[in-house]
This record gives C-alpha cells, sequence and structure tokens, in this order.
C-alpha cells in the first residue's frame, strides 16, 4: 500500500504519543476512512446536486401548488364575503385600490370575515397567509369591476 506524509499540530502528536491513545486508535485507518470521505464528498458532489436538485423541484411544485390552493381558497372566501356580507363603503374603498394597497388595507383592518378565514385557515398545514390574501385581492378586484358597472 503506497504512504504519504501527513502534517499534523505539535501538540495533537504529543497525545497521540500518550499509550492509552495508541492502543485504542488504528490512525492508519483513521485517517485512510477521513480521507476517503472527503474524496467522496468532493468527488460525487455534482451527483449529489443532481439528485438534491430533483428534491428541489418536487418541493417547488408542491409548494407552488399550495400556494395556488390557498390563492383560490381566499378567492372563494372572498367571494363568499361579498356576496353574503360586504358593506358597500368597505367593498368600494377594497375595489378602487390597486392590488398592493388593497394587501395593505386588508392586512391593516382586515374585514372580521377575513379575520376568521385566516385563522380557520391558518389551522392547516402549510397555510399561505400571502397567497390567501393575494387571492382575496384579485376576486374584490374583480367583482367590484362588474359591480361597479352594474350599480
Amino acid at each position: 500500500m503506497p504512504r504519504i506524509t501527513i502534517s499534523i499540530p505539535s501538540r495533537l502528536k504529543d497525545r497521540l504519543s500518550n499509550p492509552r491513545v495508541r492502543k485504542s486508535l488504528n490512525l492508519s485507518r483513521i485517517c485512510q476512512d477521513a480521507l476517503s470521505r472527503e474524496v467522496h464528498r468532493l468527488l460525487d458532489l455534482p451527483v449529489d446536486l443532481e439528485r438534491m436538485e430533483s428534491v428541489l423541484h418536487r418541493l417547488r411544485e408542491e409548494r407552488k401548488q399550495a400556494q395556488d390552493q390557498w390563492f383560490s381558497d381566499g378567492m372563494n372566501a372572498a367571494r363568499d364575503w361579498v356576496e353574503h356580507e360586504a358593506p358597500y363603503a368597505w367593498l368600494r374603498l377594497l375595489g378602487q385600490a390597486d392590488s398592493t394597497e388593497r394587501i395593505r388595507l386588508l392586512q391593516n383592518d382586515p374585514p372580521p370575515y377575513l379575520s376568521e378565514s385566516t385563522k380557520n385557515q391558518g389551522k392547516a398545514v402549510g397555510f399561505s397567509e400571502q397567497s390567501f390574501l393575494q387571492g382575496w385581492s384579485y376576486m374584490i378586484g374583480l367583482l367590484w369591476e362588474v359591480i361597479k358597472k352594474t350599480l
């Protein structure tokens, strides 16, 4: 088997000279194992990155699907609110705001229906409040465009 020389700090060398340590450790085996792990890590890293990339792709897709679902749930909740509870003044205020301002208004002074919906949905695993609010905002904007033309 080929040999190589390694350098170690003198304090470590002194401690390795202890008979108790010498009897318990196979320095050659320890160094071989450590080097083998490091070489394996460096040489096989691209394979691991490919595997990790497929995991990340799958998780991104799951996250996107969840966000799409929360967006859709937010749209449905907003539609229910508009159909059953929304006061005209509040609906007009939200409807006339652009989407960024609408989300800010919904976050800072949410209608009770939104607060309750968010509280109930928030118990679900993976709840995305941002996607839910975006769904609310989007639906209110759509409904306001229809409502304001027919009022």
